[in-house]
């Protein structure tokens, strides 16, 4: 007896077929958080007790998922029929990739740590945050090129904390990718990377947009204070990306808005 054939779903149903269960299951949600906020017996048992059995639970023993730039040498699965896209920005957790994301910073740190070929030192921008308008947090590392983007946006919020006395976790933050592009000294060959760009948001007048929900902010506050806290020790592993390895190691030339001993690093070279 032959073999029944396979019928294949085209893109468009399945894209329906996505739409229907995610629809399916924010009714699902709404009904059941209605069902909590709307009985008092129960908002005074679950919400004022939330935290029972996870008191000693701290951001140190909390996974946190990564953001970061997908690259050439970027290997991701990615949610949906698309291809990864270079320049993009890609949550580990969901593993959708944006063009752009709004994010409130909640912290900035910075460490020094083997390359990529441990071939020598190099400093890392280490970032909290958390997505615009929700309590998903997210980690996000910064190193070669983007140490520019980095240092441009930690300037920014300087300015911000002087002049309106506004705390980094209140600005509503949006993130980017940026080709940039440069050459191996040793081999001559150029190479394209992307780096990070990290603007503040303003309004029509130039000024910057901010959190406006008293209790989101109050929120925001503790969970800054909770990572601002974190061992630096525990914030050096990252989590690599599959990649294929250069046989030698190569040193490209510095980044031109870079100086002294923080050169672009090879693992922004996709080859």
């Amino acid at each position: 007896m032959p073999d029944e054939p396979v019928i294949s779903e085209s893109p468009a149903k399945a894209k329906l077929r996505a739409t229907a269960e995610a629809l399916k299951q924010a009714a699902e949600a709404n009904k059941f958080q209605e069902l909590v906020t709307t009985s008092k017996e129960l908002a005074e048992i679950f919400h004022n007790n939330a935290d029972i059995g996870t008191k000693q639970v701290s951001s140190e023993d909390v996974e946190i998922p990564s953001l970061r730039l997908i690259q050439k040498t970027s290997e991701l699965e990615i949610t949906g029929a698309e291809p990864a896209k270079l320049g993009y920005l890609y949550r580990s957790d969901s593993m959708v990739q944006r063009k752009e994301m709004l994010v409130n910073i909640l912290c900035f740190k910075k460490v020094w740590a083997d390359n990529f070929n441990r071939t020598a030192e190099e400093r890392k921008h280490i970032y909290f945050g958390v997505f615009l308008g929700s309590s998903d947090i997210f980690r996000m590392y910064l190193r070669g090129w983007s140490l520019t983007g980095s240092r441009k946006f930690l300037s920014e919020v300087k300015r911000m904390q002087s002049k309106f006395k506004l705390p980094m976790y209140a600005l509503q933050v949006r993130l980017s990718g940026k080709e940039e592009h440069g050459v191996i000294k040793e081999t001559s060959q150029p190479y394209t990377t992307f780096s990070m760009v990290m603007t503040v948001v303003k309004n029509a007048g130039g000024m910057p947009l901010v959190e406006e929900d008293p209790g989101r902010a109050a929120w925001l506050k503790e969970m800054a204070l909770n990572f601002e806290s974190l061992n630096s020790s525990n914030e050096e592993t990252e989590i690599p990306e599959s990649r294929s390895i250069p046989v030698k190691p190569v040193k490209p030339e510095l980044a031109p808005e870079t100086a002294g001993d923080e050169k672009v690093n090879p693992d922004d070279i996709p080859f």
